[in-house]
């Protein structure tokens, strides 16, 4: 599993790369750049940044996203 680590102040949030979270998604890295484009699950996916120019997501975004808007 690829993660990079960001900690903020004293709180600490893991962000995953793209690729990990398409791959946890059961979902293509094009429809991640998909969605990220066209807004079109920015509510449900919100948090996305670029750290060392690599998109990454909030693992426990991710992991939310898929408990409980992907089907199983």
């Amino acid at each position: 599993m690829s993660t990079a680590v960001l900690s903020r102040n004293e709180d600490s949030c893991v962000y995953i790369s793209a690729k990990e979270a398409s791959m946890r998604l059961g979902v293509s890295q094009n429809t991640l750049r998909h969605w990220r484009y066209t807004g079109l699950r920015d509510d449900l996916l919100p948090y996305k940044s670029r750290i060392d120019r690599r998109v990454v997501y909030k693992e426990d975004d991710v992991e939310n996203f898929k408990k409980h808007y992907l089907f199983q």
